[in-house]
């Protein structure tokens, strides 16, 4: 059987946590992405890209 140091079980859990706060950030971006009114025009951002990386 191997050993676990305490750090190892230490950063484990901080990585469970971290995961688990990424899990809910990503599921309240999935719902505000389904409210049609958070939506914005992107053509302007996208024409202003194109015009400063393409020259």
């Amino acid at each position: 059987m191997n050993t676990v140091s305490v750090q190892e079980v230490v950063d484990f859990t901080i990585k469970q946590e971290q995961s688990e706060l990424l899990k809910k950030l990503l599921k309240a971006r999935v719902e505000e992405a389904k409210d049609r009114s958070n939506l914005i025009d992107g053509e302007p951002i996208i024409k202003a890209m194109l015009a400063k990386y393409a020259s």
